[in-house]
């Protein structure tokens, strides 16, 4: 009797032994998982890593059966996938190495790819001097600034320009026109008339030699075309009166350097000077210097100083030998 009694505690014994190592092999496991899945260790998780090593030397591997998903498989480095990352789209992107990515275009490098373009209509109070003639009969002509506006008849100013990258395209455009009474040579006529009916245009291209925050330099090459229409009118005094008109167009290469200096990013200096000549036209020329102002940033306010110089004349007769010179003031667009 006494024997079948320690018999029996002993299997009682081995048996609570066996569920003791059980429980402390299955509930060991999960803090350990956690653990690596946060890239962190704990107590516990090594406490429990080294209990689950002393019950498998204590227990045969085969009375103990674990669950699969309780022990935390191995990543094979050569089967694992790359994680996409994901965007707040929820767009998934893979993840490319910052050797291997495009670099992010500059707002300047992307206006530098794209065209650019300006609209300056402008006002030139301008006098005018010099001598104007038609059929070999010729007339000085002297205004100011202040006769000019009391004859101006009509007129449109304006300048055109668009640059892509380097390269600019630049054209002006002047009509005017003006009346003026003229001294007749002594008696010989009791009144005279002048009338001068001008248009201008001047296309030109260019290369930008100097960007920069501090400003920029163009230099610049194209023709200044002109259009002028001369009437003249005297009334008889000793010698009978007459009137004669003629209208003759011509071209004249030039070649000029436009600039601007940013004095702040909204105060501005700029310049533009060309000369030219040939094909009947002995000198043409212009210089303009001023300031502007940026009241927005596609918007400026310009005024400045421009000296315009004509001078051509051909075999017919025909006369234009004009100094112009005076207030130019202009507002910029820039789109």
């Amino acid at each position: 009797m006494i024997t079948k009694i320690i018999n029996g505690s002993l299997k009682c014994a081995t048996g609570l032994a066996l569920a003791f190592t059980f429980a402390t092999v299955v509930t060991g496991q999960s803090p350990n998982v956690q653990a690596v899945e946060d890239g962190t260790k704990t107590a516990g998780a090594t406490q429990s890593i080294k209990s689950t090593k002393a019950a498998e030397k204590i227990t045969p591997a085969a009375d103990v059966v674990v669950a699969a998903d309780s022990v935390p498989a191995k990543a094979d480095p050569e089967k694992e996938t790359p994680v996409a990352k994901t965007t707040p789209d929820s767009v998934p992107t893979v993840d490319v190495p910052a050797e291997e990515q495009p670099a992010a275009k500059t707002t300047k490098q992307a206006a530098d790819e794209g065209w650019r373009f300006g609209l300056t209509p402008y006002l030139y109070m301008t006098g005018i001097s010099g001598d104007v003639g038609a059929l070999g009969r010729t007339a000085p002509i002297d205004q100011s600034i202040i006769d000019v506006l009391g004859h101006f008849g009509a007129g449109f100013m304006g300048t055109f320009d668009a640059t892509k990258g380097k390269f600019v395209f630049f054209n002006d455009l002047f009509w005017a026109r003006l009346d003026e009474e003229t001294n007749t040579p002594g008696r010989l006529y009791n009144t005279g008339k002048v009338t001068v009916n001008m248009t201008m245009i001047q296309p030109a291209a260019g290369y930008r030699i100097v960007e920069n925050e501090k400003g920029l330099i163009d230099i610049l090459g194209g023709v200044r075309v002109s259009s002028v229409k001369n009437t003249l009118s005297f009334t008889t005094g000793i010698l009978p009166g007459f009137t004669v008109e003629s209208r003759k167009t011509w071209a004249a290469p030039t070649i000029g350097l436009h600039g601007i200096s940013n004095i702040t990013p909204k105060f501005f200096l700029s310049f533009l000077a060309d000369v030219g000549g040939g094909f009947g036209t002995h000198i043409t020329g212009q210089f303009y210097g001023g300031m502007g102002y940026r009241i927005r940033p596609r918007v400026s306010l310009l005024a400045g100083y421009r000296y315009l110089k004509n001078d051509y004349s051909n075999d017919s007769g025909f006369t234009y030998n004009t100094n112009m010179n005076g207030i130019n003031l202009g507002m910029r667009f820039r789109f």
